[in-house]
């Protein structure tokens, strides 16, 4: 049986768009978190992992990898790529800082739930609402992508679009 990784689950139940990506990908998820307390969710800390190299069939971090200093960004691929088998995936949707930027400097490009400045504000610097949920760094599609590529990854795809959390996103997929 194929185990895969899913980082990052946040306050609630698992989001229907992330239960989508995961029913895609037959397997057992396990689900981890550093700071939620849930019974179906592991605590630990998606940027040291303790799982056995080569261990996973995938790992998917939505929202998760803005969550981390910038200067760690190479070290948590890094450790995502550590865990997943050859031929792996990796799935990665983050905030598109291209979109934030054009949507901050031209509001009619916002979504009705970012509509205004404070609320959007939190696309750059997260929600800080709970323990974790500050933004330390941004990815373009092109920077996520070269990224994925230092450390190792091919078959490297992004997509940019709005997703159920009403912003502009890049979904990264890669293969190890």
């Amino acid at each position: 049986m194929d185990y895969h990784l899913y980082i990052g689950m946040g306050q609630g139940d698992i989001h229907p768009q992330h239960r989508e990506v995961m029913a895609a990908l037959p397997g057992e998820w396990i689900v981890i978190d550093r700071y939620v307390e849930h019974p179906d969710t592991w605590r630990m800390d998606g940027a040291a992992l303790g799982f056995k190299d080569q261990s996973l069939g995938a790992v998917y971090a939505s929202h998760v990898l803005e969550h981390f200093p910038m200067r760690e960004t190479r070290r948590v691929l890094a450790e995502w790529y550590r865990v997943l088998r050859p031929e792996g995936r990796l799935i990665i949707n983050v905030p598109d800082l291209d979109w934030a930027c054009l949507a901050w400097r031209h509001p009619a490009l916002r979504t009705e739930y970012f509509r205004h400045d404070e609320k959007f504000l939190e696309i750059f610097y997260g929600g800080q609402d709970e323990p974790g949920e500050w933004h330390y760094t941004a990815f373009s599609a092109s920077r996520l992508r070269g990224l994925l590529y230092q450390i190792g990854f091919y078959h490297v795809d992004t997509e940019q679009r709005i997703d159920a959390h009403d912003m502009g996103v890049v979904i990264a997929t890669a293969v190890k």
